[in-house]
């Protein structure tokens, strides 16, 4: 299963995915995550699931149409390996991709069906969603959230979050980007902490695909840091320790990578990386070795506190560009991760949020 989301922040159309395929399972198989081990290795008797691989949900076509899929796979594979082809020999509009999809009727059993959900740019930017099980209409509306994580996704949109970003956000794209990030960073965080997304069928990464006026584009690259952070009135006032898990996300236009560093299995750093395909080819040719591991460090970093304080206890994301150092840096010294994160400065950001 999945989660999959199109809506708006700051009046800016965005399009989220999760990375991670689950198959029924029976239990005592095989079932394994870097961002939650544990967690996942209990699926096959906790909810005869497991963790059976990754791919795109999330694909941008000629920057006019973004579009992410739940549902079956195989439908998935046909249907945008079509799609990216019309995509790729036609203005894709409103009334053209309509009549596209009311081409597709090979899908419509329950057991074979997807649910399309994304963004067209033209006429304007429409939100739009499509059941292959009722290919002859499109639905249009302000935003759509779809597959088993539909509704955690919807709520943590309209949650009013306590959060913060660092200085020099110029516009209202960098707005949107930041805001969907801090709420995406709240699903990493939460799965590294507790594996609670894998058991609702979705998480281990995500994309975000933006558009920025012109067309639609993905985020480049963003590393998730969880912390557990602890203010008290006394001395020590601030106590701050990472996750044992990092997790980078880095797109390649066609395809994406998922790294993660674990700081927790032995004296030496583990590092997990992985090629994510589209869902319409296994890019065979890929060699991952010529592509990884990658550098932890990114252009946008978003670190999710898992604070408690005298008048607060709850989760914080603050996302920031490397180039603000402000409240957190991080470097790679004598070949050890290390972090810092400036704890007084995060307390006067967040201000009477977190105060009495």
């Amino acid at each position: 299963m999945t989660v999959v989301a199109a809506f708006k922040t700051s009046g800016i159309p965005l399009l989220v995915g999760d990375l991670l395929v689950t198959a029924n399972a029976n239990g005592g198989e095989k079932s394994f995550v870097p961002t939650a081990p544990g967690a996942a290795a209990a699926l096959p008797n906790e909810i005869q699931a497991r963790v059976a691989g990754t791919r795109k949900k999330v694909h941008v076509f000629g920057g006019q149409l973004a579009v992410a899929w739940s549902g079956s796979f195989l439908a998935a594979s046909s249907i945008l390996r079509a799609l990216k082809t019309f995509a790729e020999t036609t203005s894709v509009d409103q009334e053209t991709l309509s009549r596209f999809l009311n081409t597709q009727t090979d899908w419509k059993d329950d057991q074979v069906s997807i649910v399309l959900t994304g963004w067209v740019s033209k006429p304007e930017p429409l939100c739009f969603r499509w059941n292959s099980a009722w290919p002859q209409e499109v639905f249009f509306d302000d935003r759509f959230f779809d597959g088993s994580g539909d509704r955690i996704f919807e709520g943590l949109i309209d949650e009013a979050v306590t959060s913060a970003t660092g200085p020099g956000i110029s516009n209202d794209v960098e707005r949107a980007i930041y805001a969907a990030l801090a709420k995406i960073g709240k699903l990493v965080s939460h799965e590294v902490f507790t594996g609670e997304t894998l058991r609702a069928r979705f998480g281990y990464c995500y994309e975000l695909a933006y558009f920025d006026g012109a067309e639609f584009r993905y985020i480049d690259e963003v590393t998730y840091l969880s912390w557990m952070v602890r203010i008290t009135d006394s001395d020590p006032r601030y106590q701050a320790q990472v996750a044992p898990a990092i997790v980078k996300y880095k797109n390649f236009g066609e395809f994406s990578a998922v790294q993660t560093v674990r700081l927790d299995m032995g004296p030496e750093v583990h590092t997990f990386f992985e090629v994510v395909t589209p869902a319409y080819s296994a890019m065979p040719d890929i060699d991952p070795s010529k592509i990884g591991p990658l550098p932890t460090n990114s252009n946008l970093f978003c670190n999710v506190l898992q604070l408690n304080a005298p008048a607060f206890n709850g989760v914080v994301p603050l996302v920031n560009h490397s180039s603000d150092r402000s409240f957190m840096s991080f470097e790679i010294r004598n070949g050890k991760h290390c972090f810092e994160i400036n704890m007084k400065v995060v307390e006067e950001m967040l201000g009477q949020s977190i105060r009495p």
